[in-house]
């Protein structure tokens, strides 16, 4: 019986950096209010979940559009904005804008749709990942 439960715990241990390697975290900040702080969740490289820092529920994000720009020289795209939507019940109460720029290629934008009202989020450099990666394996709060 011991040793049936060793090999299970054993196995279990095996698989974990499996089950958290899927996903990858960035960590941001109101670009006007440091205190408000989220973890943007990733699968495959798409924005899956929203966490604001001290909050409990998670937001779920819905995919709706990628917008790739090239230059003149036809090289591959340099710029990408992927947009997300949040929805509770059956209305969009609004969108989330990741787009590539700034010192760690990443920055986030919340779009709340009653008030139009636009809130900028940057990177938190002190829990970016590793050679300036905005990307973690490991939730940032």
């Amino acid at each position: 019986m011991k040793k049936t439960i060793f090999l299970i715990t054993v196995c279990i241990l095996a698989a974990l950096p499996k089950i958290f390697s899927q996903y990858k975290y960035a960590c941001f900040q109101n670009e006007t209010n440091k205190k408000v702080q989220l973890t943007a969740v990733f699968k495959k490289e798409k924005a899956v979940a929203i966490k604001y820092k001290g909050k409990k529920k998670t937001i779920a994000l819905i995919y709706s559009t990628t917008e790739q720009t090239g230059n003149d020289a036809g090289t591959p795209s340099f710029f990408w904005k992927e947009t997300y939507f949040v929805k509770i019940g059956k209305r969009i109460t609004g969108s989330y804008i990741f787009t590539n720029g700034g010192a760690y290629e990443l920055q986030l934008s919340y779009i709340d749709k009653r008030s139009n009202r636009k809130n900028s989020f940057v990177i938190i450099p002190s829990l970016a990942g590793e050679n300036f990666s905005p990307y973690r394996n490991a939730p940032c709060f």
